[in-house]
């Protein structure tokens, strides 16, 4: 990203109340340790290596707007803002 790198995208995005609570799923080129530890400490859902294929990204991805809709449905009344299925 030419501007801010992935953690300071999500410190901004952690750090508005509108969209502080959107999943966050960082998909790296680099599949380090501690930049896997930083992310997720930071309050990413997820970290990914840019080797990971596309049905372990889309089973990721489901999973987690499985548990956010899950979270959202849970506080309102409200259908869920997101629905969706792998298949």
């Amino acid at each position: 990203m030419p501007v801010v790198d992935g953690f300071e995208l999500l410190r901004r995005v952690r750090g508005q109340s509108l969209i502080g609570h959107t999943p966050f799923v960082f998909l790296s080129g680099w599949d380090d340790y501690r930049d896997r530890q930083r992310g997720l400490q930071l309050g990413a859902d997820e970290f990914l290596s840019k080797q990971t294929s596309v049905r372990e990204l889309l089973i990721r991805v489901h999973l987690l707007l499985q548990r956010f809709t899950g979270a959202v449905a849970g506080a309102s009344s409200r259908r869920p803002v997101m629905e969706g299925s792998v298949e």
